[in-house]
Order: C-alpha cells, then structure tokens, then sequence
C-alpha cells in the first residue's frame, strides 16, 4: 500500500474511534473488535512516536469498550465495572505492544 494510503486509512480511524468514544449509545461497544484490528494495522505501519499514539488510543478504547461492557453484563455494579475497565485496557496495550513494537522500530532503519 502506498503511503498516502496509509495516511488516509490511519485518519479515517482516528476519527472513527473518536466518533465512537463520544457516542452516547455505545456504538463502541460493537465496532470495537474491527477498530482493533485498524489499530493493529496503523500501529504496525507507525514509526516510533506514531505507535505512541496508536498503542495509547487503542488503550483508551478498549477501556471504553471494558466500561461498557461490564456495565451491561452486570446491571451497573461497580466493582466489576472497575475490572472490566482495568483487564481491558491492559489486555489491549499488552497484545498491540509486544505484537508491533519490533515492526515499527525497524520502520526508522528502512527510511
């Protein structure tokens, strides 16, 4: 793919998490699972910073989406809302981080 592509796909789904983060119905709690997988994506084609960025959205989000779904799951209880928040966010860093971090720090010695 050629790299405005790239630039144009990882726009696209920064503004689409946005969207999602900020919508009142829970839409991330069902799109969740494709962005993921866009910042897989974006975040395996970043350079260093750019995976910064990427690793730290994506965190972001799947605490949203842990928010939302051990809210639904348990009726609004808060100790188990807390742990969905805390198991999601740090399952999503973990497995972006270790799954891209060699790809994207060999992006500087291509360039």
């Amino acid at each position: 793919m050629s790299r405005p592509w790239i630039v144009a796909f990882k726009i696209v789904l920064l503004v689409a998490t946005i969207v999602a983060m900020l919508s009142l119905g829970g839409l991330l709690m069902y799109v969740f699972p494709i962005l993921a997988i866009g910042h897989w994506c974006s975040a395996r084609n970043s350079r260093p910073f750019e995976w910064y960025g990427w690793i730290f959205l994506s965190s972001l989000a799947g605490a949203e989406w842990g928010w939302e779904t051990a809210y639904t799951l348990t009726d609004g209880n808060d100790q188990w809302i807390w742990i969905g928040i805390a198991v999601a966010a740090s399952l999503t860093a973990i497995v972006l981080s270790t799954t891209t971090h060699r790809r994207s720090m060999l992006q500087t010695s291509e360039d």
